[in-house]
């Protein structure tokens, strides 16, 4: 016997079914029916109806109506009590039957299932017609669609079942079926694949507590005081190819959009009618769904929101000249100091361009290109990367860190400080406004689920001012109702656009980025002829932008950063210093010396206009240099990099974009009579390196180094303390020395520059990593040194495995700052030559972080009974290679796998 609570409950739920459930008649048909219409066409419809021609479709739909829907069934008590329609195909009964059907006998598990939604059931008029304004049910107003998008056969034998219960069967599966001599007269092991599926059962098996449409009255009788209600149909929703009439695919070659065709949410009521249909009825037979007015029907999508945080694009320059060098530039805006920190990868990211297609008659329709996609590589926070359409050794640009080289363990460029990749397929056009998308995926039916970033002002309505979208091709958004100051020639021009810059809470310039709003004016700026990231020697006015660079250049700087709201009269959060010297070498006293500067911030380059360098010497004589200049105009110092002020011109492997000539721009104020002309004396000399600011509306002049043993009091020169003693036979740098840079990214500061005891001799010959005037020069012109490394390793350990005679290879960072990633090396010698094993990428690395991490590496190619040297590189996001540390596997291993004597303990390279 049933609990009172059992009982209760089902007297609520038949309570609630009869309370649902429609007036009209509550006639079932009687068992399931069946009926075999034709195929359509491909790409076409056909309308399934009752032997009748009293449905107000006319000529311009396709309409089978022998028998396709059997008299016994009434599609509104069958729909509106809880049943279900079913689609199927026949299967090909034997390999010897006649004809050409699209289901072979043979057919695998993964064949029937890519027939799901073949064939579907795209609109259902299902509802009562009450002609006269009678309560007599007529049902010959019914009809049903089915559109072909897969390109099934004409002789395919398809079939609708009928049921008044939901059926377990799901599209895209089979199941038996005894035929009758009309579908097939061989029945050996004949199937049937389930295509599609209409229900109204929902999952507890009740009915739909409503159905999309409803009955009507097509003529309406005024004496009965009932006006003419409409019949309406429900549709099928799915997604359009640019509003047209054409169904979208997705990436399955279904149908995008299509929902579950036994879910009320798939389906909605009609609300127009097409040419196809007459008369007081509401649907669009023979076609995609129509509004009122005519014009194609679509449902609003909500946006996918667009998050403020992430990889964004920063910069873009759309090079209209003839020279046509275009560049996109992203950023990854993400905070790298936050514990929750992670790269991003981008692998098959494409960035694709909206624009507008005009006709003879002015007309514009939307359109959208791919213009390229991204290689595999994790993205780092705090990271720039730059795709250019040629390489930048061909062009005036920087250059940079190839990350497909990085990618194949090749050898980067010196001296690079962000990464870049070519894509000849960017090719932007000049005469258009346009809009740039960026998906994180190949979307080939651009839709907007995958959008991460979009930029530009090309907004173009989507077909129909009356949907809830104006920006092609995205849905459920509006175009941005002021744009002014964005640029009516988007992108376009000799300069470049890119983000305003403004302070975090840091104190360092970060691009904006707006949740869900790319557009907004503010966000964005024409940046002209800064010249970051183009080589120092190409004409400073023809370098706009700042590829692979912080969108900002200063030219007044101070340690005042108290706020950040604008009211400070120059704000900059690194300091400029000289990090190195190379000075007289005696005996070599013809080689170029120089001056090494260092910009400490990770984000901001520095525009040294008006900045001034004072040169006095211990020797008061005509060969040295006891003067001062001011730099040229458009002179850079770029995020975390150096400028080599050179003495002359001479052998060198220092990148070019990171070198200042003082005999080229400066010898009349040096008074450097021939490129040998002394720079630095041997005895003693003293640097000054003062900025201009604006303080108050007025020009004051702000001292930002000074370094050197001589103290200088007019034209008496004193020297503090002495200049260390150098081999003659090798000239050595003076190399200055930082405190070390936190982990939250705070610059690095450098010692008291007049202080012995803030330099130290180089010991890093020039040739393994960069020299300038000598190669056999000890010094590291163009990088920084005399810091941390920049990777804290606990452990480096390889162990062999007795199983396998692999070697395991393990390491620990206490800590990590700027790291891209790791090489691990391998030598048979210890003074052999070491090459990178990780053949097949780079070991990715965490950026900036505190925390500890462990890695791992396995070294499939360690022959047996060989003594190995394992070296560990780091890669910095700078390009910018060390050696952590070397390893000696000292002992052998027997053919057993045994290990025979035990491991040596890890030596540091001392490099």
């Amino acid at each position: 016997m049933l609990s009172n609570k059992l009982t209760f409950s089902l007297a609520l739920i038949l309570m609630f079914a009869f309370v649902v459930l429609p007036t009209f008649a509550q006639t079932m048909p009687v068992g399931d029916q069946t009926a075999t219409p034709p195929t359509p066409a491909t790409g076409g419809w056909i309308i399934l109806e009752t032997a009748s021609d009293t449905n107000g479709i006319g000529a311009g739909a396709t309409v089978d109506g022998t028998n396709t829907i059997p008299t016994a069934v009434d599609l509104a008590d069958l729909l509106s009590n809880g049943g279900s329609i079913e689609l199927s195909i026949l299967q090909q009964a034997a390999a010897d039957t006649a004809g050409s059907f699209s289901v072979a006998h043979d057919a695998t598990d993964a064949d029937i299932e890519a027939l799901k939604h073949a064939v579907i059931i795209s609109e259902i008029m299902w509802g009562y017609d009450r002609p006269g304004g009678t309560n007599a049910a007529v049902t010959t107003g019914q009809w049903i669609e089915v559109y072909n998008h897969a390109g099934l056969m004409a002789n395919d034998a398809l079939m609708l079942h009928f049921s008044t219960t939901k059926q377990a069967r799901e599209p895209g599966t089979a199941f038996e079926y005894d035929p009758t001599p009309a579908d097939i007269t061989n029945n050996d092991e004949v199937m049937r694949v389930i295509l599609d599926q209409v229900s109204t059962v929902d999952r507890f098996g009740m009915a739909w507590s409503a159905i999309p449409g409803n009955s009507g009255d097509t003529d309406g009788i005024a004496a009965d005081g009932i006006a003419p209600m409409s019949l309406v149909s429900m549709y099928r929703k799915i997604n359009l190819v640019d509003g047209k009439a054409e169904y979208k695919k997705n990436d399955d070659d279904d149908l995008d959009g299509l929902g579950d065709g036994t879910s009320s949410g798939s389906w909605a009521a009609s609300v127009g009618r097409n040419a196809n249909l007459s008369g007081n009825r509401v649907g669009s037979p023979g076609g995609v769904h129509v509004g009122t007015g005519g014009t194609v029907k679509t449902f609003a999508k909500t946006p996918s929101s667009i998050a403020g945080v992430g990889v964004v694009i920063n910069e873009v320059r759309n090079d209209t000249s003839e020279a046509n060098l275009d560049w996109v530039e992203f950023f990854n805006n993400a905070d790298p100091t936050a514990a929750d920190a992670t790269p991003t990868n981008i692998e098959n990211w494409t960035l694709s361009m909206v624009f507008g297609v005009e006709d003879a008659d002015g007309n514009v329709t939307p359109d959208e290109a791919n213009l390229f996609s991204l290689p595999k590589y994790k993205f780092q926070p705090g990271q720039y990367l730059v795709v250019y359409n040629r390489h930048p050794g061909e062009t005036v640009l920087a250059g940079g860190v190839n990350i497909e080289d990085v990618a194949a363990g090749e050898q980067v460029n010196k001296g690079a400080s962000h990464m870049y990749v070519v894509r000849e397929g960017l090719n932007l056009p000049d005469d258009l406004t346009f809009t740039l998308i960026l998906r994180n995926g190949n979307d080939k039916v651009k839709t907007h689920e995958k959008i991460v970033d979009y930029a530009g002002n090309r907004f173009l309505s989507e077909v129909s001012a009356t949907k809830n979208t104006d920006f092609w091709p995205l849905t459920a958004w509006a175009a941005p109702g002021d744009v002014e100051g964005f640029g009516s020639i988007t992108f376009a021009g000799q300069s470049s656009w890119g983000r305003v810059t403004d302070l975090n809470d840091k104190g360092v310039y970060w691009p904006k980025g707006r949740a869900d709003n790319r557009t907004h004016k503010d966000d964005w700026a024409d940046f002209g002829f800064i010249g970051a990231g183009y080589d120092r020697d190409v004409d400073r006015n023809a370098a706009p932008g700042t590829p692979g660079y912080a969108n900002v250049a200063v030219n007044v700087v101070a340690n005042d950063r108290d706020t950040a709201d604008g009211k400070d009269d120059y704000v900059f959060g690194g300091t400029v210093t000289i990090s190195e010297v190379m000075y007289d070498a005696g005996p070599r006293w013809n080689l170029v010396q120089w001056i090494e500067l260092y910009n400490s911030s990770m984000t901001e380059t520095i525009n040294l206009d008006g900045w001034t360098m004072e040169i006095r010497n211990k020797e008061d004589v005509e060969s040295y240099v006891d003067s001062s200049f001011d730099f040229i105009p458009h002179t850079k110092l770029l995020p975390n990099q150096t400028l080599l002020l050179v003495s002359g011109t001479g052998a060198n492997d220092v990148d070019n974009t990171r070198v200042y000539n003082l005999y080229q721009h400066h010898r009349q104020d040096l008074g450097l009579l021939a490129r040998d002309s002394v720079l630095l004396s041997r005895t003693g000399f003293y640097l000054k390196l003062t900025a201009k600011t604006l303080e108050g509306g007025e020009d004051e002049t702000v001292v930002m180094d000074e370094v050197g043993n001589v103290v200088v009091d007019g034209a008496t020169r004193t020297v503090a303390w002495e200049l260390p003693a150098r081999d003659p036979a090798a000239r050595q740098s003076l190399v200055r020395q930082y405190g070390m840079r936190a982990i939250d990214g705070t610059p690095d500061t450098a010692d008291d520059g007049t202080m012995a005891e803030s330099w130290r001799q180089s010991d890093i010959a020039g040739a393994g990593l960069a020299y300038y005037g000598h190669r056999n020069d000890v010094g590291t012109p163009g990088y920084r040194l005399g810091g941390p490394l920049p990777v804290s390793l606990a452990t480096f350990r390889p162990v062999r495995d007795k199983a396998t005679g692999h070697v395991n290879i393990t390491w620990v960072t206490e800590s990590e700052l700027n790291n891209a990633g790791f090489n691990i090396l391998r030598s048979e010698t210890k003074t052999g030559e070491f090459k990178v094993i990780n053949l097949q990428g780079m070991i990715a690395g965490h950026g900036t972080t505190s925390e500890k991490h462990v890695y791992s590496y396995i070294d499939k190619t360690a022959k047996p009974n060989v003594v190995y040297y394992y070296q560990i590189e780091d890669v910095s996001l700078n390009g910018n290679r060390t050696t952590l540390r070397t390893t000696h596997l000292r002992g052998n291993v027997s053919a057993g796998g045994k290990l025979t004597t035990r491991w040596g303990e890890l030596k540091s390279s001392g490099k």
